[in-house]
C-alpha cells in the first residue's frame, strides 16, 4: 500500500465535514440565553429575564407548564410579571416559578 493509499480516510473525512455552501441544516429550534435564572425575593425585576433565539417563521409562547401569570414574552423576551414573596399566596410560596415555552410556526 502506497502513501496515497493513506491519505484516503483523511481526505475522505474532510470532504464529510466540508459541505458547500447554503447547504448546511438550519436549527428549527427555540433556544435561550439562560437555562436558569435566580431572582431576590422582594425584588422588582424590569430587565428581561431571558433572551429567547426564535427561528423565523416560528412563534413562541408560554405554555400550559407555566405557572399562571408569573411570566410574559415580550418580543422574543421573557419577563417577570410579579415580585416574589414568600410570604404571600402566590406562584412562590410552596413551589418554583415556572415558564415553559412552546414554538410554533406560524
Amino acid at each position: 500500500m502506497g502513501s496515497w493509499a493513506l491519505l484516503w480516510p483523511p481526505l475522505l473525512f474532510t470532504g464529510l465535514l466540508v459541505r458547500p455552501p447554503g447547504t448546511t441544516a438550519q436549527a428549527q429550534y427555540c433556544s435561550v440565553n439562560k437555562d436558569i435564572f435566580e431572582v431576590e425575593e422582594n425584588t422588582n425585576v424590569t430587565e428581561p429575564l431571558v433572551d429567547i433565539h426564535v427561528p423565523e417563521g416560528q412563534e413562541v409562547t408560554l405554555g400550559p407548564l407555566s405557572t399562571p401569570f408569573a411570566f410574559r414574552i415580550q418580543g422574543n423576551q421573557l419577563f417577570l410579571n410579579v415580585t416574589p414573596d414568600y410570604e404571600k399566596a402566590g406562584p412562590f410560596r410552596d413551589e418554583a416559578a415556572w415558564a415553559h415555552t412552546l414554538s410554533t410556526d406560524h
